[in-house]
């Protein structure tokens, strides 16, 4: 005697789910707006977390994107646009990698003061015009001068 060993969920005999996910999976439209909302509140945390390490306000994280608040705003309620996520995604690694090479409390300062190596800009401005690119050249090139 071989035993199915498959997991195959219950239903009831109305053919919805026995569980509250279940129920959820079965009705494709409460999934996708419960997937739209899990995306938002992630792509909202990245958002607050780029704000924090880097030390901005709603209208110079917006500025940073290119943006205005109100479209910031939109993206903090309804979710960031598929073709900017990766950018969000970039900085938001930029801004984490800025916190671990220099003291926390110094970076908001290091984003806005202007580089001699990024032609007199600040790391803020460059972002908004290059991308993090650029940036990542420049700390290579501080780190180059630090003792090992």
């Amino acid at each position: 005697m071989t035993r199915d060993l498959s997991y195959q969920p219950k239903l009831r005999g109305d053919g919805g789910g026995s569980t509250l996910v279940e129920r959820t999976r079965l009705d494709p439209v409460r999934a996708a707006r419960i997937d739209a909302l899990v995306a938002a509140a992630s792509q909202e945390a990245t958002l607050d977390h780029i704000e924090k390490i880097f030390g901005l306000n709603e209208r110079e994280l917006a500025s940073v994107f290119n943006v205005t608040p109100p479209t910031m705003s939109r993206w903090r309620r309804t979710g960031v646009p598929i073709a900017r996520a990766a950018e969000i995604d970039r900085v938001h690694k930029l801004a984490r990698y800025c916190a671990r090479l220099f003291r926390p409390s110094r970076v908001p300062q290091i984003v806005r003061e202007p580089g001699y190596g990024l032609a007199n800009k600040s790391v803020l401005q460059v972002i908004r015009e290059s991308g993090v690119e650029p940036i990542y050249a420049y700390l290579e090139q501080l780190l180059s001068y630090a003792p090992r």
